[in-house]
């Protein structure tokens, strides 16, 4: 399918870009796991090893095949460096962004 253009294709400035990365951040992350603040270096270690058996797994790996289960996953250092990529954006792709999707408007107080 070559011939269907790809969104990114079809913008045509930076701030256009900028704006489809921050859009397309949680596509990058998925569902990502997340810990407390303050965990300690050697449980979240014990953490990533879990996940990575886990993804690993070729017992799990043949159900979900079995079941036409994508398994799409992502080291921890790939989450954050997404994460971390968008956090770099100007913050006029944000704003921009924002007043878009109508974000920026103050909601009316109930009465």
């Amino acid at each position: 399918m070559k011939h269907i253009p790809r969104l990114r294709n079809l913008m045509k400035t930076d701030l256009q870009r900028q704006m489809l990365d921050i859009l397309e951040v949680s596509f990058l992350v998925g569902q990502a796991f997340y810990a407390p603040p303050g965990i300690s270096k050697a449980r979240l270690a014990e953490l990533r090893a879990g996940f990575l058996g886990t993804v690993k797994d070729k017992g799990l790996l043949k159900d979900a095949n079995k079941r036409h289960l994508p398994m799409n996953w992502q080291t921890h250092d790939q989450v954050q460096t997404s994460i971390d990529n968008i956090f770099k954006k100007p913050p006029t792709a944000f704003k921009t962004l924002a007043t878009m999707l109508g974000f920026d408007k103050k909601k009316k107080k109930k009465k």
